[in-house]
């Protein structure tokens, strides 16, 4: 799952937390330069059915819930595995 796309930040640094249920795993990517890192955090084998994605800069933090919507291929073929499922989820950035 790739599910955060974070709006283009300058060069300022960048952390994403992704994570699902009260209890549940969370995972994080941090950006200390944008310029080198791009505009994605990707969580590899993380498909939950609701996800709340927190981004922080030096502006402040904006959270936001979202239920990704799945795309599923199979690369090698109808009949082949693996099966891979990727959905993005867009959030703005503070500020």
């Amino acid at each position: 799952m790739r599910p955060a796309a974070v709006t283009r930040s300058g060069d300022r640094a960048f952390s994403v937390r992704a994570k699902h249920g009260f209890n549940g795993p969370h995972y994080v990517y941090d950006c200390a330069n944008a310029a080198q890192c791009g505009t994605w955090a990707m969580f590899t084998d993380y498909t939950p059915e609701a996800v709340t994605i927190r981004v922080t800069t030096s502006a402040g933090t904006r959270e936001q819930t979202a239920q990704p919507t799945y795309s599923v291929s199979r690369p090698n073929g109808p009949n082949c595995g693996p099966e891979c499922r990727q959905a993005q989820v867009t959030v703005a950035l503070p500020g």
